[in-house]
């Protein structure tokens, strides 16, 4: 640490609120956008600078600075920004596997919910159109392959891959109606 930061660092540690004003504001902004450019989202960033702030405010008297103070920030910042991805993608694990569950669910009762049906009705409508008629008679009509293909007179095969990718589309649609608060 250069001698302006050592000043401003044990001035923060005997509790100068100013000193932190001073600091929040001089590593604020630059911090936000660096955050951004990891997390692609510029209300997550800012919402990560400013835990990084109070971390650091309420545990002052616990940290020690051999670098400099910029260093310390943009390294706690990035590594905050990791534990916000890591938690996001298994986050969206448990989504993916949930998803995952109710489609593979040969359980009637589990299409009751209305929420859930509107979602799926949502996303089975945004199919493209054979799929989309394949999904609803096997899984909403509950029809065996065969039946499947023989109503829309195609082979079994060809019912089997699009039921596949169906699955495949589905998964990624419900997603991202989650992610946006759907249902």
């Amino acid at each position: 640490m250069n001698i302006k930061e050592r000043i401003l660092f044990n001035r923060l540690k005997k509790g100068d609120i100013v000193a932190f004003e001073e600091l929040f504001k001089e590593f604020n902004r630059p911090l936000t956008f660096f955050a951004q450019q990891y997390v692609f989202d510029l209300q997550s960033g800012e919402d990560i600078v400013q835990e990084n702030f109070i971390h650091f405010w309420e545990n002052i008297h616990k940290i020690e600075i051999k670098t400099s103070l910029k260093a310390y920030f943009y390294q706690s910042v990035r590594n905050r920004c990791y534990n916000y991805l890591r938690d996001l993608n298994i986050y969206d694990k448990h989504k993916l596997h949930y998803v995952e569950a109710l489609l593979a669910s040969h359980d009637p009762d589990i299409f009751t919910h209305h929420e859930l049906n509107n979602a799926l009705e949502k996303a089975i409508s945004l199919l493209p159109g054979k799929m989309s008629q394949i999904i609803r008679l096997k899984y909403i009509e509950e029809k065996k392959i065969m039946e499947v293909s023989n109503l829309l007179n195609i082979t079994d095969n060809t019912v089997k891959t699009q039921l596949n990718r169906g699955k495949v589309r589905l998964k990624e649609l419900i997603i991202k109606m989650v992610n946006v608060n759907i249902f």
